[in-house]
């Protein structure tokens, strides 16, 4: 798992196994989500794994930003 993470220049900032649904979290850091996906399909590709769920962490304060600037006005009715 961490020579996959460091042939693309990923760091590999920790993993869990995990009991229930799920059978382990991986926690990658990387600049873009496209390497993660990468990585994803190389190891479905190679059998690895079956079933990935992914979640993206995203930065709250970005998009709150982002919505105090946007003009909207819901309609009145």
């Amino acid at each position: 798992m961490a020579s996959l993470h460091a042939s693309v220049g990923v760091k590999l900032v920790d993993y869990y196994l995990s009991r229930g649904q799920y059978d382990c979290c991986v926690i990658p850091e990387a600049d873009s989500f496209s390497v993660v996906a990468a990585m994803i399909l190389k190891a479905r590709a190679g059998g690895a794994v079956e079933s990935l769920v992914t979640l993206e962490a995203v930065d709250i304060e970005e998009i709150q930003n982002i919505a105090h600037s946007a003009g909207y006005t819901p309609p009145s009715g």
